[in-house]
């Protein structure tokens, strides 16, 4: 068949660039193995039960040292140095404590797992907010990308789609209560369809 300008209608002309960096974008997707960090029940509804499971990654990234002759991957250490001796110290060294009413109150590690794990871990939508409310500054921890987990809940990967197509219609942030791990507080965190 000969193929006439007709067949092609207004798009004549192709971006080569911008199609094969996208075409570059989806292969290198494809071939990154996702390593997920935690797999957390979404509760979507706490009062009908309408619970998805979710998978959540984090974006890998490397300090690196670009000042010296070569650039290296940066090892990161810590040091707790005691501020009257100035000797390092060790952990068994160092009690974790508050100040209270002008008394500072001494807790040993289990008690503050015990104090901070309450509640199940996972993911509570709380409510919506549009999008023009998430302000720059209140980014103060790396994002993690979630994607729905169908091995948990059956339906999943549906009510995920329709979740986040409907956040990007109404140009929407979901604002929800998360707890990845045991032992760990509640923080409050703001879902973003892109």
């Amino acid at each position: 068949k000969i193929v006439s300008k007709d067949d092609f209608g207004e798009n004549l002309h192709f971006n080569a660039t911008k199609d094969f960096n996208v075409l570059l974008t989806q292969i290198m997707n494809k071939e990154t193995p996702r390593r997920s960090l935690f797999s957390l029940p979404f509760r979507l509804f706490e009062g009908e039960g309408l619970t998805i499971g979710i998978r959540g990654a984090k974006p890998t990234h490397k300090l690196v040292h670009m000042k010296a002759e070569t650039t290296r991957v940066v090892e990161t250490k810590t040091k707790w140095i005691c501020a009257d001796t100035a000797q390092e110290l060790m952990s068994e060294d160092m009690k974790l404590c508050f100040s209270y009413g002008g008394e500072k109150i001494v807790f040993t590690k289990e008690e503050l797992t015990k104090i901070r794990d309450f509640g199940e871990k996972g993911l509570t939508l709380i409510g919506f907010k549009p999008t023009s409310a998430l302000k720059y500054h209140y980014n103060i921890a790396h994002p993690y990308f979630i994607y729905p987990d169908e091995e948990q809940y059956e339906g999943s990967r549906r009510t995920f789609a329709a979740l986040h197509k409907k956040m990007i219609e109404k140009d929407k942030i979901a604002i929800c209560a998360a707890k990845i791990r045991n032992g760990t507080p509640f923080t409050f965190v703001a879902l973003k369809a892109q």
